[in-house]
């Protein structure tokens, strides 16, 4: 599910030298991803970056949204779902097309409003989908508002294939298309 919500993240900078590395450790399961542009190697940053914020035990399994590790079964099938992923168009909730669930209310009030409040500083964006799922984001220093609603939607679509995925709020504010 890692993998696929990195695959989900599109590059919003803009910029024609970002990188994004993707390490994972084989026998634990832990993984990060990092994304650098600017300065001389952004592609030695990012994977230097990825495989601190991993540990020991990490190794490159993806660089540029492209599996390196070798021998990797379903490369193709991955490959397949990262450009299907791409492709998703952004939308905003419409309680007449689904509901929001108790659970994702629940965690939209226990976890994402309290986080929000907390950390005011930050761009904050939560989606849900039609199957239960949900996802929730905060930008980072080189992303903003808009970036961070096609962030949370993509990382629900990764955690929801097949299914709907709606924004549902950014910041304290919920978006409808009504």
């Amino acid at each position: 599910m890692a993998y696929r919500e990195y695959l989900a993240q599109d590059d919003f900078s803009n910029g024609s030298d970002v990188r994004d590395a993707f390490v994972i450790n084989p026998q634990t399961g832990q993984f990060s991803w990092y994304q650098a542009s600017g300065g001389r190697d952004p592609k030695g940053t990012a994977v230097q970056k990825a495989m601190n914020n991993c540990g020991e035990g990490c190794y490159l399994f993806d660089l540029d949204k492209k599996i390196v590790w070798q021998g990797y079964e379903d490369k193709d099938k991955l490959q397949e779902t990262a450009a299907e992923l791409s492709k998703a168009k952004m939308s905003y909730y419409n309680p007449d097309a689904f509901e929001i669930n108790p659970y994702q209310l629940r965690m939209f009030q226990t976890e994402y409003i309290p986080d929000v409040i907390d950390d005011p500083k930050g761009d904050w964006a939560f989606a849900i989908s039609d199957n239960g799922q949900y996802a929730y984001l905060r930008s980072t220093g080189r992303s903003s508002y808009y970036d961070v609603r096609e962030y949370a939607f993509r990382s629900c679509l990764a955690r929801a294939p097949k299914s709907k995925c709606v924004v549902y709020a950014v910041n304290q504010e919920l978006l409808t298309e009504k």
